[in-house]
């Protein structure tokens, strides 16, 4: 988890490339920013090109975002 991160927010995730030198946390802070965590992954698959290939590798990432 980076270190980026305030502790007020709860990090749900953290996923890491498959050269594991690039990181995306999902977390969830107090403005709601995304309606849901699946609006919040579906943003960040869209911007983050290698994300849906790490997801589908490891699927249970999702059930720990709360989508599976």
């Amino acid at each position: 988890m980076s270190s980026r991160i305030d502790r007020s927010w709860t990090v749900f995730v953290s996923v890491e490339n498959s050269e594991h030198d690039r990181c995306v946390d999902i977390f969830r802070r107090a403005d709601g920013a995304y309606a849901s965590s699946g609006d919040a992954l579906n943003t960040a698959e869209r911007c983050v090109p290698w994300l849906i290939d790490v997801l589908a590798q490891k699927p249970e990432l999702k059930t720990r975002i709360g989508l599976g």
